[in-house]
């Protein structure tokens, strides 16, 4: 069962990628570029939403609650009632471990397969020619955000991929080896050769993590671009170094934070948020460490409720988030 459902979403992200192409930036505001994040935008949120959830346990302190009221009086808590869930919720999250890492290494892949288009070289379907390509010294492509500000990391992808192929494959195409608590023993036969591996469940979390995020921006304008992701990509790199060898990132970790916005606003309005004070308050919180923060906006009208739920890779660098209707899919 978990095989069909890792095969079903590997087809489903297949069709999406390979009938879109990109050739500029540009396009990001074009509407196959919406069509696309419009595609994926189930698959995507359940992978945001395992690791959002998980992060607690693989080294990110403990989420602080903020909670901004409409006259900007605050209120700081400290939350107990998500670790309960997710202790109770291990096994499941367990069981998903081999999906979540397919679903990772296909955004790598589409990643991978939109870095060979956009430098004018036809990218071939099969990850061995792909990976002839990455591997080819005179291959140094023009790189987008955020892997431009940094190209170590787009070499770390690089050396992930090319580790990856074979294990997404026993995965997908036969029996594999078997999952324990979310680590991955890869243990099988292929083509005469055994194929032996080990990615821990942290580790399964952490590559899916940062792929996510390195998409995510790529999938933005310059205006929305969050140069934090760019800490978080680190952190996520430093627990994959056993697989793909590249120094560390120096002194990396990403606080926390869940934001409570509540407002109250007219009939002829749409709610504002001011991104610019969360911003202020987080930053004297931080103590001048890398954060990111999850928004929640509770804005209420004629005595009725609305709730957005915003994670912060989303918002970027804006000083005000106004809400309207292009911001319903993160209604709840």
């Amino acid at each position: 069962m978990k095989r069909a459902l890792a095969v079903m979403l590997e087809s489903f992200l297949i069709d999406c990628v390979y009938n879109t192409i990109y050739k500029e930036e540009s396009m990001y505001k074009s509407k196959a570029i919406q069509k696309l994040e419009e595609s994926l935008g189930y698959e995507k949120w359940i992978l945001d939403k395992t690791i959002r959830f998980y992060r607690s346990s693989l080294g990110y302190e403990y989420p602080r609650k903020i909670v901004i009221n409409d006259d900007y009086s605050k209120e700081i808590q400290i939350n107990i009632k998500e670790r309960v869930i997710l202790d109770s919720s291990q096994e499941l999250i367990y069981d998903l471990s081999p999906l979540l890492f397919v679903s990772g290494f296909k955004l790598l892949d589409m990643l991978m397969q939109y870095i060979i288009t956009e430098n004018n070289i036809e990218c071939p379907w099969e990850f061995s020619k792909k990976k002839k390509i990455l591997k080819d010294l005179n291959f140094n492509p023009k790189l987008p955000y955020p892997l431009a500000k940094d190209p170590t990391i787009f070499e770390c992808f690089k050396k992930l991929y090319i580790s990856f192929i074979k294990f997404r494959n026993g995965l997908i195409h036969g029996a594999w080896g078997k999952n324990e608590s979310g680590n991955l023993t890869f243990d099988f036969q292929n083509n005469n050769k055994r194929i032996n591996g080990y990615i821990s469940f942290e580790q399964v979390i952490k590559f899916a993590d940062c792929i996510s995020i390195c998409v995510e921006e790529i999938l933005k304008t310059s205006d929305y671009r969050n140069d934090n992701s760019i800490s978080t990509i680190y952190w996520c790199l430093n627990g994959l170094r056993s697989i793909h060898n590249f120094n560390e990132y120096p002194n990396y970790s990403v606080l926390n934070f869940d934001v409570v916005q509540k407002i109250n606003y007219n009939d002829s309005n749409f709610p504002v948020v001011n991104i610019k004070y969360i911003k202020y308050t987080l930053d004297n919180n931080a103590s001048n460490r890398t954060y990111d923060y999850t928004l929640r906006i509770e804005a209420e009208k004629n005595s009725e409720v609305s709730i957005w739920v915003i994670h912060s890779n989303i918002i970027g660098n804006s000083d005000k988030l106004v809400l309207n209707k292009e911001w319903d899919r993160y209604k709840l």
